[in-house]
């Protein structure tokens, strides 16, 4: 089966590029069968997300499940994403170490999804915050010079 020929293979021949002491006390070789691989591709295609709509930041579409499932998303996981399932927030989870998922529950979906910047809301509010901080030190530093200005045009005026 190795390689997915149609006889069992009773041998595998291994070469290293450099000389050492190995050990194998725990090697076997397994065999995927690939009789059924036609069939299963064929099931896994039966429920896919339809009527996508993809955005510069948003992916939507919909579903009709028979029964609960996860809807796998080849979309990286990242913190910035969010999801509603028929205008319901819903949670996203991390699958296959690196793209989204979302469970789904059966019958027919509306799923959205959108990404926002992680702490962007914050971000703003700290750059407004620091503008205005900004503003007030200036409006404080021109009122002290411009007294100082009227005190020494007046000593001038004295003389």
């Amino acid at each position: 089966c190795f390689g997915y020929d149609k006889e069992a293979v009773t041998s595998v021949t291994i070469r290293f590029s450099s000389a050492g002491t190995y050990s194998f006390d725990a090697l076997e070789i397994l065999c995927q069968p690939m009789d059924g691989y036609a069939g299963q591709i064929s099931r896994l295609s039966e429920d896919v997300l339809k009527q996508v709509t993809i955005g510069v930041d948003s992916v939507s579409g919909s579903i009709t499940l028979d029964r609960p499932k996860i809807l796998c998303l080849s979309i990286p996981y990242s913190a910035g994403w969010m999801a509603s399932v028929d205008g319901k927030k819903a949670v996203l989870l991390r699958a296959n170490l690196k793209n989204m998922a979302l469970p789904l529950d059966a019958g027919n979906h509306r799923i959205e999804l959108y990404y926002q910047t992680p702490l962007q809301k914050e971000g703003w509010i700290v750059s407004i915050c620091g503008l205005f901080v900004i503003g007030v030190i200036w409006i404080c530093t021109e009122r002290k010079y411009k007294n100082k200005r009227k005190e020494e045009s007046r000593y001038k005026d004295d003389e």
